[in-house]
């Protein structure tokens, strides 16, 4: 992604409340960007969908099978 595309959806995420540009102290031309309140309450309520979907998910599959896809969706998801 390059710098003018990564500042533009800082801005956007901005606006939208989700975050918040901060000075950084080591580069006056630099900003450190963390997540506002708004943002982390979805994330942790993310969480523990995920957390019921695996449980049921353990619940209906085999502990082979379970391991099995936990597997193939870490490979999936895998940064390339």
């Amino acid at each position: 992604m390059s710098k003018p595309s990564a500042t533009n959806m800082v801005k956007r995420l901005e606006k939208k409340g989700l975050v918040e540009r901060l000075p950084c102290p080591e580069d006056a031309r630099a900003k450190r960007v963390i997540l506002t309140e708004k943002a982390r309450i979805p994330l942790a309520s993310e969480t523990e969908i995920y957390g019921a979907v695996a449980e049921k998910l353990k619940v209906n599959l085999s502990q082979s099978e379970f391991a099995s896809l936990n597997q193939l969706l870490t490979k999936a998801l895998r940064p390339e």
